[in-house]
């Protein structure tokens, strides 16, 4: 009696196994592990006329700093600002590469917005709620994403991660129904709010970066970076990469370093292995036929441009557009 209730458990835990482990492995490898190629960038590009001759590149830095009409009134040059929200080096290669290079646009200067370490740290802001965004932009082969972020990734967590991710597919539907349950409830709290006050901006004015504790603004312009030295390998970052990109595009290549939240009045001091890092990643760039842009050190740019962390305020962004033009007014003519 024993023997058969055991093997009865044995044949359970079985099952157990196959429907639990198996079987979202199974049904989960039609569609969820990489998504299809976005065309819409491409043909968007391809319908542009007149076409740009200058095109800029980047996240919230860039998104927050340039007002797009107002850069077009002042150049006597075609532009396109390209905010690419919550993106990073792996987005901008794929951009450049998959469309703006197949586009046959062919601008002559490409302007890219970052942020300290942020173009040889090929990880950052590859995974989670970043990853189908990446997706998209990527074609079945891209042999160069594939083995920089696999050879990143080495460590036996990320590799554990990385199992647990294939074995449950549907796993990267949670921010699909984050985004989903976020965007209900505010909904119904916009019907419920008596004075019929928009809910965005009640929480925007309650959690204003002016109410919070003197320490915080530091805290949110921090973002948890490799901190390693400068290394202009094509089998470290991105950069490499891009840098070829634009060589055998004809487009000359500006990388332009914002300047973050000062720490103090309106100064922002960099640490000395940072000093080290762009000083050797100007070399590189200049060794190779692209720009450094660096107003780190600009003390025209105070406190009174930024909102939140790093970005600058709707309100100081045509201002900033205009200094941005006057500085580099060569790139527009």
């Amino acid at each position: 009696m024993t023997a058969k209730f055991a093997s009865r458990e044995r044949l359970w835990l079985g099952v157990f196994v196959a429907v639990v482990l198996l079987l979202p492995a199974i049904l989960g490898r039609t569609g969820l592990s990489r998504g299809e190629f976005d065309v819409t960038p491409l043909s968007e590009l391809k319908a542009m006329n007149p076409k740009p001759e200058v095109v800029l590149i980047g996240d919230s830095m860039l998104g927050t700093r340039i007002d797009p009409e107002v850069l077009d009134r002042l150049s006597d040059a075609p532009v396109f600002v390209n905010i690419l929200e919550g993106s990073a080096s792996a987005r901008w290669y794929l951009y450049l590469k998959n469309y703006l290079a197949e586009s046959g646009v062919n601008p002559k200067h490409v302007v890219v917005f970052f942020r300290d370490r942020y173009l040889t740290d090929p990880v950052f802001r590859t995974s989670a709620q970043y990853q189908e965004l990446l997706h998209q932009a990527m074609k079945p082969d891209e042999p160069v994403v594939d083995r920089l972020l696999e050879g990143q990734d080495s460590t036996r967590f990320a590799k554990l991660a990385k199992f647990f991710e294939w074995l449950y597919p549907s796993q990267q539907l949670r921010e699909r129904v984050a985004d989903y349950v976020v965007l209900r409830a505010q909904k119904i709290t916009d019907s419920v709010t008596p004075d019929g006050t928009d809910f965005d901006v009640a929480l925007d004015r309650t959690f204003d970066i002016d109410l919070l504790r003197s320490d915080m603004p530091s805290e949110l312009a921090s973002e948890n970076l490799n901190q390693a030295a400068f290394d202009p390998s094509p089998d470290k970052s991105f950069l490499p990469h891009i840098v070829e990109l634009a060589k055998q595009n004809g487009w000359h290549l500006t990388f332009y370093r914002v300047k973050r939240r000062p720490q103090e009045g309106d100064i922002r001091t960099d640490e000395p292995e940072l000093i080290d890092y762009i000083a050797d990643l100007r070399e590189y760039l200049n060794a190779n036929g692209a720009d450094l842009v660096d107003v780190t050190n600009d003390d025209t740019l105070g406190m009174k441009f930024y909102s939140d962390g790093d970005h600058v305020s709707e309100e100081m962004r045509p201002r900033y557009t205009e200094q941005f033009f006057e500085r580099n007014r060569e790139l527009f003519q």
